[in-house]
């Protein structure tokens, strides 16, 4: 039979209420008695029940990382992977549990998350800016469930994070001029992605801030693997025959774009500098090994989870919004 609270008492020579008391982390208890139940609980092996614990706490120690299923980039992403690991790391550190919970970006989808709210199987909740719309960020609002998300907003009266995604494009822009290229491209996935239209910000900052002219023919969109970054390079070839230097805002891209290059014969970074954009191993896996920009995502989900657990231990802490910075590794790929 599986030890009881009953048990631990009776073991303890304490009342059922004491060791209750213990196991809530109460105050109220005095320090020889929760030693006493300490030391039964070991002696007896006792495990306590997490569901009764919730119940009588009413906290389910449980935090939902909420992720659009109708985004079919997001699974087996490396990118969500390092996010929801860096949530973990930090969750774990307070005794709170990571729920991924999948949900339409539809009425359907709002519907099941107001149910999961309204239920409160959760303590908070983490959402990405795309499934951030003002109904739902009005119902956790109005239920009164602490919440981050991840994703830049010009809106302040809620807890959101990001990387710092305009430095990034600055910065990798920057670090090609700097190192003789005078024509850039910038090549990318598409505008309707937020954190896109911030690293081409930035691109076009740095160039803006060297004197140089930003041209909308110096964009190319809709790259989404290592075919569109050769098919792109051959555009460029065709079209831009003086650029001597690219800018790539996802790996497998930039890792076509070499390869093209290469066949091309035009040599890098001699006569064409790149440089990517997130220091996985892939960076180090091409030939040249491609410099980028290190964007930490594992430090993105862990300051995710952390200001939502502040907001949890304290309702009344201050909205915190924040830009996680970017720097530049730099490899074979630039001079």
């Amino acid at each position: 039979m599986s030890v009881t609270i009953d048990d631990v008492a009776k073991h303890a020579g304490v009342s059922t209420a004491t060791v209750s008391r213990y196991l809530n982390n109460s105050p109220l208890i005095a320090k020889k008695s929760a030693e006493k139940v300490q030391r039964s609980m070991e002696a007896l092996n006792y495990q306590p029940s997490f569901v009764a614990r919730s119940l009588a706490n009413h906290s389910t120690s449980t935090i939902a990382f909420i992720i659009d299923s109708t985004n079919t980039e997001t699974y087996g992403n490396d990118y969500f992977l390092r996010i929801q690991y860096g949530m973990e790391a930090a969750l774990a550190k307070q005794g709170y549990y990571l729920l991924i919970i999948s949900v339409s970006n539809d009425k359907t989808g709002e519907h099941n998350l107001r149910k999961l709210v309204m239920e409160r199987r959760v303590e908070g909740i983490i959402l990405p800016m795309a499934l951030a719309k003002k109904s739902i960020l009005a119902m956790l609002r109005e239920a009164e469930l602490p919440f981050v998300v991840i994703g830049k907003s010009q809106n302040r009266d809620y807890n959101w994070i990001d990387l710092d995604n305009e430095m990034g494009g600055r910065l990798a822009t920057q670090k090609l001029l700097k190192s003789g290229s005078k024509r850039v491209v910038f090549i990318s996935s598409s505008l309707e992605k937020s954190f896109v239209c911030e690293r081409l910000a930035g691109y076009r900052a740095a160039l803006e801030q060297s004197g140089l002219t930003y041209e909308d023919k110096l964009v190319l969109l809709g790259s989404l693997s290592a075919e569109d970054g050769a098919k792109a390079v051959q555009n460029i070839l065709s079209e831009q025959g003086n650029v001597d230097g690219i800018v790539c805002t996802d790996n497998a891209v930039a890792f076509g774009v070499v390869r093209a290059l290469q066949e091309a014969n035009r040599a890098v970074p001699q006569q064409i500098q790149v440089i990517t954009f997130d220091n996985t191993p892939i960076s180090e896996l091409s030939t040249p090994k491609l410099s980028a920009v290190d964007i930490d995502v594992f430090q993105l989900g862990r300051q995710a989870a952390n200001i939502l657990l502040s907001s949890i231990e304290d309702a009344s802490n201050s909205v915190q919004n924040s830009l996680i910075q970017v720097s530049i590794v730099s490899r074979e790929s630039t001079r």
